[in-house]
């Protein structure tokens, strides 16, 4: 029965639940890296330590209109904690309307859109709500006083008017204009992904801006479950699911 299940969500496109990878080196998950990685890795060589300010960050991801009990308890009771806060798309109205009223008002808050979104989703919401969400398109943004790659919605998986996906090669020619960052926040993961379906793999694109402005580390949401894992040059992919706080700190 559980094999038939676990068929049936490959089919369906959707990422097996797995286990969240705890945050020690021991634990960390270590892919079998491919050709591309490991030419990529020739030409460019390992990722640089991130020699940023210290920052405590809350990122939420994927609450597809329903936050959790415990992500709220996390936002609540680490609320004076966190500098700012990071939304990595796939969020709903009744979601933001949740996030801001629990974050203080003093503590900004940025939105990156996901694949299930609208490209007018945080300028609507703005309208209505007294507190703005700022809202990150694709590109290089200057906060808190490190540079931030953004990389929008997903791959794309279907046809589709309205949601914010591209092309393996839309998204290639986008960043292509990028100029140099510290990390990279998206929705969409590096390719390929730790899952292989069409919906899952993650934008190639990311990959190789990684690899050549040497990020150390790429956070994002997508795949419906917390993980970390190393990319050959020792740039950190993270995971988010719902919500994460994570604290960048200089080496």
């Amino acid at each position: 029965m559980v094999q038939l299940f676990n068929k049936m969500r490959e089919l369906l496109f959707l990422p097996q639940t797995v286990k969240p990878v705890q945050e020690t080196k021991e634990n960390i998950s270590v892919p079998v890296f491919n050709a591309v990685e490991m030419a990529l890795l020739t030409q460019y060589g390992s990722c640089k330590q991130y020699a940023g300010p210290a920052l405590c960050l809350l990122f939420v991801a994927d609450t597809h209109g329903c936050i959790r009990n415990e992500d709220e308890e996390l936002m609540r009771n680490t609320k004076r904690q966190y500098d700012a806060v990071f939304l990595l798309g796939d969020h709903f109205y009744n979601d933001l309307w949740n996030i801001v009223n629990i974050v203080p008002e003093d503590i900004p808050v940025y939105g990156i859109l996901g694949n299930h979104n609208t490209a007018a989703l945080y300028k609507e919401f703005n309208k209505q709500s007294p507190r703005n969400i700022i809202q990150l398109d694709n590109g290089v943004h200057e906060l808190l006083g490190i540079r931030i790659a953004v990389f929008t919605g997903s791959s794309k998986y279907k046809e589709s008017a309205d949601r914010i996906m591209f092309s393996q090669d839309e998204m290639k020619n986008i960043m292509q204009q990028y100029p140099h960052a510290d990390i990279v926040f998206s929705h969409d993961g590096p390719a390929p992904s730790q899952y292989r379906n069409q919906a899952h793999y993650g934008f190639e694109a990311i990959t190789e801006y990684i690899y050549k402005e040497h990020i150390p580390y790429c956070i994002h949401g997508h795949n419906h479950t917390d993980y970390r894992r190393k990319l050959a040059n020792d740039a950190m992919d993270i995971c988010v699911y719902q919500s994460q706080l994570i604290t960048l700190a200089p080496v």
